[in-house]
């Protein structure tokens, strides 16, 4: 905390400054914030409405659908989804190439219906 807002806000105000009114579009700068608390996510959604989001966290750290949600904008393309760690590892060293295989395709399924861009209004990113 800073005054009486969390730093977090202080950061995304700079963020949301850069680049404004430059363009119609997304902002050229980003920020990172973690796929594994919506409410913040959704907290700083709402502050940076212009700017691409890398929501790191999706599967192996917690991530998941709700959080994914929370973070996504109105526009296509502002929110990238890294999901390496979650869909490669394994913890049965012994697992058979087509049974990691199949686990590899079942992983990608959840996290194309976590990641598939559907547009929200305002109200549902409040």
């Amino acid at each position: 905390m800073t005054g009486n807002r969390p730093i977090s806000d202080h950061v995304a105000d700079l963020i949301g400054e850069i680049g404004r009114g430059e363009n119609n579009g997304l902002n050229p700068i980003g920020a990172v914030i973690g796929a594994t608390v919506p409410h913040e996510g959704r907290r700083l959604r709402m502050l940076l409405p212009h700017t691409i989001i890398l929501a790191p966290g999706l599967g192996a750290q917690g991530g998941d659908a709700r959080s994914i949600n929370a973070l996504r904008g109105k526009e296509l393309g502002d929110l990238l989804v890294p999901v390496s760690r979650g869909l490669a590892s394994v913890v049965d060293r012994e697992i058979s190439p087509l049974a990691y295989r199949e686990l590899i395709l079942e992983r990608l399924a959840g996290f194309q219906d976590a990641i598939v861009h559907r547009p929200v209004s305002t109200a549902a990113v409040s």
